[in-house]
């Protein structure tokens, strides 16, 4: 065991030497030829103590075969690479985490296809939602230009007392033009909440898909706390420094740019951090001794501040230079 737990070696060979155990098969079939010799020469003198012998064989292989089995998978160490750190790992534990992966993997790859799924419905909802909102159009300017023609109130008390039975059936088609038009109003207000609705709801997709690729490029963020702390930070950076409007900071849905960001921020730290000066122990200026000299500001500063009265992209990327 001390030997094994010393010597590093492959996660995927280790798994295999678990499941075909190779060097153990082959120590069995060297014990075997040389019992089977043994018992062909004591089997010429007792038949009955060869079978006994024989039983008694298989019934400890099996007995010593079961037991290196338990030893393998509570004591044999793995010697394997996390993160650059050399760790030693029980092979249990390390089969264990490899079923989790497996896991892990399937329910990745459905999550995917549920979200493809997802998009191709969205995209034929909108296709049958746009070609439905365009025929409403078209019966709205239909039934728009016939109460156009309606007459004035005073053609339809001239009507009215010429032609009381032509006024009856010309006031009761107005009418039911008017409700007709009252509906398609109806009918498109609904259709845009639902397409505002659904607008939503692809926002909230696309940003748990951005999510799930931010934590996979920064797996630290997977700590509620880690992340809720660094999303305050980031805001403020954001807001503070690069001169990002809180709209532009509530709709920040691509991963690689909230990524962008805190590379930014990790790296504007350090150059502050390098550019603080080690304090010491304040001296006493004499009194009518010349005023120190103001500090002139940074690379940094300056293009940083060009940025805030510009707004533009080409002082937003030499922000980004003098600061990474």
């Amino acid at each position: 065991m001390s030997e094994q737990a010393n010597e590093p070696f492959d996660a995927v060979a280790a798994f295999e030497s678990i499941l075909s155990d190779p060097n153990g098969a082959a120590d069995d079939r060297e014990e075997l030829e040389t019992d089977a010799e043994t018992d062909e020469v004591e089997a010429q003198e007792d038949p009955e103590d060869d079978a006994s012998d024989e039983s008694d064989a298989e019934g400890d292989s099996d007995t010593d075969e079961a037991g290196d089995g338990e030893d393998l998978d509570e004591e044999v160490l793995v010697t394997v690479k996390i993160d650059g750190k050399t760790e030693k790992v029980a092979l249990k534990e390390l089969r264990n985490g490899y079923q989790r992966n497996a896991v892990f993997s399937q329910k990745t790859m459905a999550l995917a296809e549920e979200r493809k799924a997802f998009h191709a419905e969205q995209e034929a909802i909108r296709q049958e939602r746009a070609q439905y909102a365009y025929l409403l159009d078209a019966l709205n300017r239909q039934v728009s230009t016939a109460t156009a023609q309606e007459p004035t109130p005073e053609q339809w008390e001239y009507l009215k007392q010429t032609n009381p039975q032509g006024y009856a059936i010309a006031k009761l088609e107005f009418n039911e033009l008017r409700d007709k038009q009252a509906a398609i109003h109806t009918e498109q207000q609904r259709l845009a909440y639902e397409a505002q609705a659904q607008q939503a709801a692809e926002f909230q997709a696309t940003v748990a898909q951005e999510r799930d690729l931010l934590l996979q490029k920064h797996p630290e963020f997977r700590n509620e706390k880690v992340w809720q702390k660094a999303r305050k930070e980031l805001r403020e950076f954001g807001r503070d420094v690069m001169g990002f409007s809180e709209e532009e900071l509530n709709y920040a849905a691509d991963h690689r740019a909230v990524s962008a960001l805190y590379v930014a921020m990790k790296a504007h730290r350090a150059a502050n951090a390098k550019a603080e000066p080690v304090k010491s122990e304040a001296k006493r200026v004499p009194v009518g001794s010349v005023a120190a000299t103001p500090r002139k500001p940074n690379a940094f500063e300056s293009a940083n501040k060009r940025l805030k009265s510009s707004g533009s992209l080409s002082d937003a990327a030499e922000a980004l230079r003098h600061l990474i």
